[in-house]
């Protein structure tokens, strides 16, 4: 529902102005309405940028061969439970699913939680481990692709500019068949 313009008494309104300065007036007020726009929309397409950024930055690439966290305690909880949840009421909502579970939980005696954190844990324990070798690989294949990098870069070298300093095997030869000419004469 829209609401009604509201509707001024101009002539209520005590003015002195002359035509020539309502209308300097006018075109002030058109021109400011102009600017305002341009500014809603610089803003506009300002917030519509930021948000794109920040969806390619949720939209990284994942490498697979990366190893997975582990789920945390509570989640390894509602995968064991929800099944047996779904087999009580099968035609609960998931949502529904979701509040039992946070009330089971929420009530779980200290030491069923406490084999959750401990799997919880362990498995953290060894995401780490893997983690740590991982990294260690993916430093080693990239050693060795800079490794060739650098082998593929000084072959492509011209061969002049390696052997600077040290006179080639056909400049020496003929140095030393002129000193061997000059001291036979």
């Amino acid at each position: 529902m829209t609401r009604p313009k509201k509707v001024y008494e101009w002539s209520a309104v005590p003015l002195n102005l002359s035509p020539e300065d309502a209308q300097t007036l006018f075109e002030y007020h058109m021109e400011l309405s102009r600017c305002l726009n341009r500014i809603s929309e610089f803003y506009k397409n300002l917030s519509e940028r930021q948000m794109a950024a920040v969806v390619d930055a949720h939209k990284r690439p994942r490498d697979p061969d990366a190893p997975k966290m582990p789920f945390p305690a509570y989640i390894m909880f509602c995968n064991d439970e929800r099944p047996k949840i779904l087999e009580e009421c099968s035609n609960i909502t998931s949502q529904e699913v979701t509040k039992k579970l946070g009330e089971l939980w929420k009530h779980l005696p200290e030491e069923t939680r406490k084999k959750y954190d401990d799997r919880y844990q362990s498995e953290r324990q060894n995401y780490e481990q893997e983690l740590v070798r991982y990294k260690r690989s993916k430093e080693q294949s990239i050693d060795i692709l800079d490794e060739k990098e650098a082998k593929e870069q000084q072959s492509s070298l011209p061969s002049t500019s390696k052997q600077r300093g040290k006179p080639s095997k056909a400049s020496t030869s003929k140095r030393s068949h002129a000193s061997s000419s000059t001291t036979g004469d």
